[in-house]
C-alpha cells in the first residue's frame, strides 16, 4: 500500500528531474546537439501519456474512467510547461532566479495532480450522521 504511493512518487517524481538533466548534458558533453533539447518536453509528453493510461486502467480494473483521464490530461499540461521552464532555467544563463520557485510550484502541482489521476479521493458520508472524511484509496 505504502509502496505503490512511493513508486508512484518515484516514477513521477524523477521525470522531471531527467528533463532538467538532458540539456545539462548536451551543453556539457554534446555541445552540437543542444537543439536536441527542444524534444525533451514532447517526449516527456508522449511517454507520460501512454505510461499514465495504462497506471489509470490498471487502478480501475481495466477502465478509464473520464474524471481520471482529465486530471491526468491537466497534470501532462503542467509537467509539459514544467518541462519548457526547466529547459529555458538550463539553456537560458540570464534568466531570473525567482523562475526556481515557480518550477517548484509547477512541479508540486504535478506530483499532486498524478496523485489524484491515480489514486483519487473518495469521500464517504456517513448514513447516520452529517460528517463527511476523505480517505486516499491506496490499494492496487
Amino acid at each position: 500500500m505504502l509502496f505503490s504511493f512511493f513508486s508512484l512518487l518515484a516514477w513521477d517524481g524523477f521525470l522531471p528531474v531527467l528533463t532538467a538533466v538532458f540539456p545539462i548534458t548536451l551543453q556539457t558533453f554534446f555541445p552540437e546537439y543542444l537543439w536536441l533539447a527542444i524534444f525533451v518536453p514532447i517526449v516527456n509528453v508522449i511517454v507520460r501519456a501512454g505510461i499514465g493510461e495504462r497506471q489509470i486502467r490498471n487502478a480501475c480494473e481495466g477502465r478509464a474512467p473520464l474524471f481520471r483521464q482529465l486530471v491526468m490530461v491537466a497534470a501532462i499540461l503542467v509537467l509539459l510547461v514544467l518541462d519548457v521552464l526547466l529547459s529555458a532555467l538550463v539553456l537560458d544563463k540570464n534568466a531570473p532566479a525567482d523562475l526556481w520557485k515557480v518550477c517548484l510550484t509547477f512541479y508540486g502541482g504535478y506530483l499532486l495532480l498524478i496523485c489524484i489521476a491515480l489514486r483519487p479521493l473518495r469521500c464517504r458520508i456517513d448514513n447516520g450522521s452529517e460528517s463527511w472524511s476523505l480517505e486516499m484509496n491506496m490499494e492496487d
